[in-house]
This record gives structure tokens, C-alpha cells and sequence, in this order.
């Protein structure tokens, strides 16, 4: 767990570096085009990403789990998954052009497909191998460049209206360009170029065992987004707008915990192949790190949510703070089900991945095509919180069976509750003229000084994070 965790802490300082960059450019790019133009945006970019998944996250998390079981095989199976992205990247970016105009419900969409489009190649970074090789100081050094470069770019170049919104597509689709030449870079100076000297039968192969990850992947995206595209259909461009300022810090949250998840998997699929018993007992663990997060994220936030809203994104969207504390907590049910998640793909158990993910996203749609006339973006972020309960029940279930139960650390889950409400306690007391931003500052420092007061974390754990790292084989302690 160690080792995971000193992973976590490379790429998780990245994460809050980027986001906070991402965080501030959304608030300028927010204020200078409005709620219509970010809403379409939004909705593009939703609609580009089913295309990308099966490209990106169904092939590569396959990937990343070859390679964390075999490094030595890392440049072969980088050039089979890289031969398949492009094979199915570009044709589907060619179709997208073309059906712009049909599947767009307005004329600034359509302009936007053809460039928000070019996300479909973002797994070409190898940004994956490194992962599955371990390299998360490479990862980070990678993100930061490009979201830098972005960062820098966005204030000086986005205007008012349409023309700024396409200027701000442009110039995140350069950020990514920037990162990945920097994870060709570090791969090819690590361990060689990838091999492209590939046969069909292992291509054929490698799509196979990629097809049900591709479609967990998909359904993941279904889930995770058909909120924000069916908002752009069934109500407005401005309540998708609103909608898209809400879900800014949920999505800033999401990456950061996918730090946390890019750290986890590759440990996981090794232990899987090498010592399940150790995983089993990782998985109280891995579940303490995450409730350290996920449980003041979501008793704080209701109290903070419209001074945040108003003080990052301006006035006009301050009617997106109810929708912005209810997603944090949808977000935060995310982290936990992604962690046990994890561990099951680990563990090779790609089916009911997706079947997990199936049964979620269907409900998520269903439940979404009743509420959101409705109820508007309101009701699109509880049915998010009601579809993660579904979720967690499922994962949990196997999670049981696969490792053959589960011991939360309940004392220490105790005590982050603990912590949690002074902070909330902290945070009601407060005078109504103080800062928001003084607030998280108090609110930060409270729950810290709770959490150390009560031991959530205890002074050996931080010291085992900077030690040396155990052998994958060693029994749990």
C-alpha cells in the first residue's frame, strides 16, 4: 500500500495543480461566452466522448494490466493497442465530420464537432504504458506541461461569444498535443519505440480481449454524461450551461481521484497474478484512503456551494449550486465504487465490470429521460446520487465474492465522521461575511487538526509511504 500511496502523492500533486489551472480557466472561458455557448460546448464534447472510449479506456486498461503483469512486453503491446486506435480513430472522427450537422442540436454545436472531435485520439499519448510501467513522475511531469501551456494561452486568446468558445476547443486540443509528445518522449526513451511490426492474429486477439472493457467503457460514459447531453435535448442550452459550471469541481474531484485510481490499478493487477491474499487485505485499506476524501467532501460542501458558485463562475450562475452539491456527492459514492472497481478488473473480472456498468447506465438514462423534463438539472444530479447507490450495491456484492469478503477499517471510518462534523460544525458558525475562500481554508485546517487529534492517520503510515517499498510478494501486515 505504500507504494501505492507515494504514487498516488506524484500524481496527485499534479492533479490539483491541473485542475486548479483547468478551474480557472472554466471560470474566465464561463464569464466571457456565457451559459449557451458553454452549455454547447459541453455538449459536444459529451457526445465525442462515447466515440472515444472504446479508443481509449476499453483498449488501454487492458493495456495497463499487460503491461503491470509483464514489463518486458511493454513496447509489443504498445504498438497492438496503437495500430487499433488509429484504426478505429480515424474513420470515426471522418463519420463524426460528416453527420455534424445532423447529430447537433444547433449551429454553434456544429461548428465545434469537427475540432472537439479530436479528442477521440487522446489515448495515443502513452500516457497508459507509463502507467503500467509504474512511471507516475513521468505522467505528471506530461499533464503539467500541457495543462501549463493551456493555462497560459486561455486568457490571452478566448474572446466574447462563439469565436471565444471555439478558440477555447483549440486550445484545449493543443494542451493535449503538448502532453502527448512528452509521453512519446519519455516511453521511447525508457523502453524503445513501440513495436509496429504486428500481425492480424494479434491485433485480432488484442481487440477480443479488449471488447468487454470497451464496453464497460462506453456504458461508463453513457452513465457519466447522458445527464449533460439529455439536458442540451430535453431543457435548455442555458440549464446545460448551469449544469456544466456545477459539475466543474465534481469533474476537477473525479480527475484528481483518478490519480488515486491510476496508482491502484497496476498494483492491483499485480497483486491479483501474484498474491490475492495481500489484495484482499489492501482493500480495507484502500477503502479508509478514499472515505480520508470522500466523506468531508460531502458534508462541507452544502454550506460553501452558492458563495463558490458565484465566486468562481460570476452571478449569473449561482442558480448551479444546488446542482453542484448534490453532484459532489454522487462524485464521491464514484470514488468509492471506482476503488473496488479496481480491484475486480484487477482481478480479470471484465464482465462484470461491464455488467455493473450496464445495469447503472440504463438506469441512470431511464430514470434521466423521466426527471430532467421536469425537473431540470436538479433532477439529472439526484438521479446521478441514486444511480452510484445502485452502483455500490453491486460492486459490493462482488467485491464480496471475489475476495471472498471485505474488512472496512470501521474505527477509522468512525473517526473521519468524527473530524468531518467538526469541520461542518466549524462551517455553520461561521458569519455569513467571511470569503468562501476563507472558509475552505477553515474548513481544511479543522478537519486536519480533528483528523491528527483523533488518529485517522497515524504517524507510522506517513512514515511507511516514504520507506521502501515492499516486495509485491510479501504477506499483508
Amino acid at each position: 500500500m505504500s507504494q501505492v500511496l507515494r504514487r498516488f502523492a506524484v500524481l496527485g500533486a499534479s492533479s490539483m495543480f491541473t485542475q486548479l489551472i483547468a478551474f480557472v480557466a472554466l471560470a474566465i472561458v464561463a464569464r466571457r461566452v456565457g451559459p449557451s455557448n458553454l452549455g454547447s460546448y459541453t455538449v459536444a464534447l459529451s457526445i465525442v466522448a462515447f466515440l472515444s472510449l472504446p479508443i481509449s479506456q476499453g483498449m488501454t486498461m487492458v493495456g495497463v494490466r499487460d503491461v503491470a503483469r509483464d514489463r518486458g512486453r511493454a513496447r509489443a503491446v504498445t504498438g497492438e493497442v496503437l495500430l487499433l486506435q488509429l484504426a478505429l480513430g480515424v474513420p470515426a472522427y471522418l463519420v463524426l465530420v460528416a453527420l455534424s450537422g445532423v447529430i447537433a442540436p444547433n449551429k454553434t454545436m456544429e461548428s465545434l464537432i469537427p475540432v472537439v472531435g479530436l479528442f477521440l485520439f487522446t489515448a495515443t499519448s502513452f500516457e497508459w504504458t507509463l502507467q503500467g510501467l509504474g512511471r507516475m513522475q513521468e505522467i505528471a511531469v506530461a499533464r503539467t506541461v500541457g495543462q501549463v501551456g493551456y493555462g497560459v494561452a486561455v486568457p490571452l486568446l478566448v474572446g466574447p461569444g462563439l469565436a471565444g468558445i471555439q478558440t477555447y476547443a483549440w486550445l484545449m486540443v493543443g494542451g493535449l498535443a503538448l502532453k502527448h509528445v512528452l509521453t512519446v518522449a519519455f516511453l521511447v526513451r525508457d523502453v524503445g519505440r513501440p513495436e509496429l511490426r504486428v500481425s492480424a492474429g494479434a491485433l485480432r486477439r488484442r481487440m477480443r480481449g479488449s471488447l468487454a472493457m470497451g464496453y464497460a467503457s462506453v456504458m461508463g460514459q453513457i452513465y457519466g454524461t447522458i445527464d449533460q447531453i439529455m439536458l442540451g435535448y430535453f431543457s435548455t442550452a442555458y440549464d446545460a450551461g448551469q449544469y456544466a459550471a456545477a459539475y466543474r469541481i465534481p469533474n476537477a474531484v473525479g480527475t484528481f481521484s483518478s490519480s488515486w485510481l491510476s496508482a491502484l490499478f497496476p498494483h492491483n493487477a499485480e497483486l491479483a497474478e501474484k498474491n490475492p491474499a495481500r489484495l484482499r487485505a489492501d482493500a480495507g485499506r484502500m477503502l479508509s484512503v478514499v472515505a480520508l476524501f470522500a466523506i468531508p467532501l460531502m458534508a462541507c460542501t452544502p454550506f460553501i456551494a452558492h458563495e463558490l458558485m458565484v465566486a468562481a463562475f460570476g452571478s449569473e450562475y449561482g442558480p448551479a449550486a444546488s446542482a453542484f452539491a448534490l453532484l459532489i456527492v454522487g462524485t464521491a459514492l464514484s470514488i468509492v465504487d471506482s476503488t473496488l472497481m479496481s480491484m475486480l478488473m484487477g482481478l480479470g473480472r471484465d464482465r462484470f465490470y461491464a455488467l455493473v456498468l450496464t445495469v447503472t447506465a440504463l438506469f441512470n438514462g431511464l430514470a434521466n429521460l423521466a426527471v430532467i423534463p421536469v425537473f431540470g438539472r436538479n433532477g439529472a444530479a439526484i438521479v446521478t446520487i441514486v444511480s452510484e447507490l445502485v452502483a455500490f450495491t453491486l460492486v459490493v456484492h462482488g467485491a464480496q465474492r471475489a475476495l471472498g469478503g471485505l474488512e472496512p477499517e470501521w474505527g477509522r471510518l468512525g473517526r473521519i465522521v468524527l473530524a468531518a462534523a467538526g469541520a461542518v460544525v466549524v462551517l455553520v458558525l461561521m458569519p455569513a461575511t467571511v470569503s468562501v475562500w476563507v472558509l475552505i481554508a477553515i474548513g481544511v485546517a479543522v478537519y486536519a487538526l480533528a483528523g491528527l487529534l483523533l488518529g485517522t492517520v497515524s504517524g507510522a503510515e506517513l512514515r511507511a509511504i516514504f520507506s521502501r517499498p515492499s516486495p509485491i510478494n510479501e504477506p499483508a501486515t
